[in-house]
């Protein structure tokens, strides 16, 4: 039955993006409330992988990224500035692999939260319980995407700067 219940839930997945939360909780009006609220953990749980997943790979990717910097003291003098444009080069290509890897997980995670919302209005949870919940209605400044963003940015900028350096010696 469950499985059953899971395939119907399955089959909305290509309305979910036209549909209201609201809209979508009623279409779930055939899934049985066990149903719901194991598709609630799952999705839930699917949305902490794909957290897991950006913070994860930017823990190995950032620092790789960075690791370059540290070698830089290490050229020699007869080095030529083409490797330190090597080393930005491929630094800055990681950043962008990694901000491409985040979004791209970034994007499965909404879909997920947006199923957990809709299961919730479904299991009936009040709208304002989810929007506390869930951190909507608060404007922060500096989100987990604009840090990503602004990292992302910040390294070729960075890169750049010290292959002018180089340039100019």
């Amino acid at each position: 039955m469950r499985r059953l219940a899971a395939r119907q839930v399955s089959t909305f997945a290509h309305v979910y993006t036209e549909r209201s939360d609201e809209e979508l909780a009623a279409m779930l009006s055939d899934v049985d409330v066990d149903t719901a609220r194991h598709l609630v953990e799952l999705r839930t749980t699917g949305a902490r992988f794909h957290n897991e997943r950006i913070w994860g790979t930017g823990a190995f990717l950032v620092p790789l990224a960075l690791g370059g910097v540290i070698a830089l003291p290490r050229l020699g003098e007869d080095d030529q500035v083409w490797h330190v444009l090597a080393l930005g080069l491929a630094s800055s290509v990681l950043m962008l692999f990694w901000h491409a890897a985040a979004e791209s997980h970034r994007a499965a995670q909404k879909v997920d939260e947006r199923w957990v919302r809709s299961l919730e209005l479904y299991l009936g949870v009040p709208p304002e319980a989810l929007a506390t919940l869930n951190g909507h209605g608060q404007r922060r400044r500096l989100t987990a995407r604009r840090a990503r963003v602004l990292v992302t940015v910040t390294v070729p900028m960075l890169w750049a700067a010290i292959v002018v350096v180089a340039i100019l010696q």
